[in-house]
């Protein structure tokens, strides 16, 4: 599932977790790249939210 690309919160309801951390916890491992995919995603907001003002 993280592989498809599954989000998180649901991964964790469908796992049957008490919490978000403990999937996290758990599976965090499995989700490489996930820095470099952040750090872009709010490059290109920050980068249109500068264009707006």
């Amino acid at each position: 599932m993280i592989a498809a690309g599954v989000n998180v919160k649901a991964l964790s309801t469908y796992m049957g977790h008490a919490n978000i951390s403990i999937t996290l916890d758990r599976y965090g491992h499995l989700m490489p790249g996930n820095e470099q995919q952040a750090a872009g995603l709010l490059d290109d907001y920050l980068s249109t939210s500068l264009r707006a003002v």
